[in-house]
């Protein structure tokens, strides 16, 4: 951020701001962009663009926490080159096409499936953490193509994860294999385990499609 003048949208529980700023008050901090920032209080969209919706919603955990929701918004239809050549289509026509709109060319009406074809779906990718298990969060997750879940400690220790307001790795896959998700990514490892093919191997055999949330590296949905 050193040097930056744009601004900077900040959304977050709404006790944060008092501390962030009593933080930046106490350093004699001045900040070289302006710095929004927006209290997350309900269920809410945060953000909307022409691809892209973000949406918040409170998970549980002992102090406020947020998860977040991205949604590609659905995607145009797709130009079939051959048939809007063999049909003489004037470029002019190709936005109505792509909105799922017919056309009428010299009196005659192409049906719009004449000449396009559908699109990918928009894909959906939900972030979760810090929370205990709570399966009221399917009504958020459902169906999505990657959630993020934490997966503090092994299930052995879910009376500890229970009490910390943390999920086991067991209880994360369940949420994804209850929640019907295509693929499961799994982090906020307690530092008490010196290696974690065990977290993968223990979600695996609920969920088969789980990766574990490594840093650095990149997941295709």
């Amino acid at each position: 951020l050193l040097g930056r003048k744009h601004d900077i949208n900040l959304y977050a529980p709404k006790d944060l701001k008092e501390l962030i700023t009593l933080q930046l008050s106490f350093a004699g901090t001045a900040l070289s962009y302006p710095l929004n920032f927006f209290a997350l209080e309900d269920i809410s969209v945060m953000y909307t663009s022409p691809g892209l919706i973000v949406e918040s919603f409170p998970v549980k955990h002992r102090i406020p926490c947020w998860g977040f929701i991205f949604k590609e918004k659905k995607h145009s239809r797709k130009i079939n080159p051959e048939a809007v050549k063999h049909y003489q289509v004037a470029v002019s026509f190709f936005e109505d096409l792509k909105h799922g709109l017919d056309i009428i060319i010299n009196d005659k009406n192409l049906p719009n499936e004449l000449l396009t074809t559908t699109a990918a779906p928009g894909k959906t990718y939900a972030y979760c953490s810090d929370t205990i298990y709570d399966e009221d969060l399917i009504t958020h997750i459902k169906n999505a193509d990657l959630i993020y879940h934490e997966a503090t400690y092994l299930h052995e220790f879910k009376d500890k994860a229970a009490a910390r307001f943390h999920t086991t790795c067991f209880e994360a896959a369940t949420l994804a294999k209850k929640s019907n998700v295509k693929k499961l990514l799994i982090g906020h490892f307690s530092s008490k385990y010196e290696t974690l093919d065990a977290f993968k191997e223990e979600a695996c055999a609920i969920f088969p499609e789980t990766e574990l949330a490594i840093e650095g590296c990149t997941f295709i949905a």
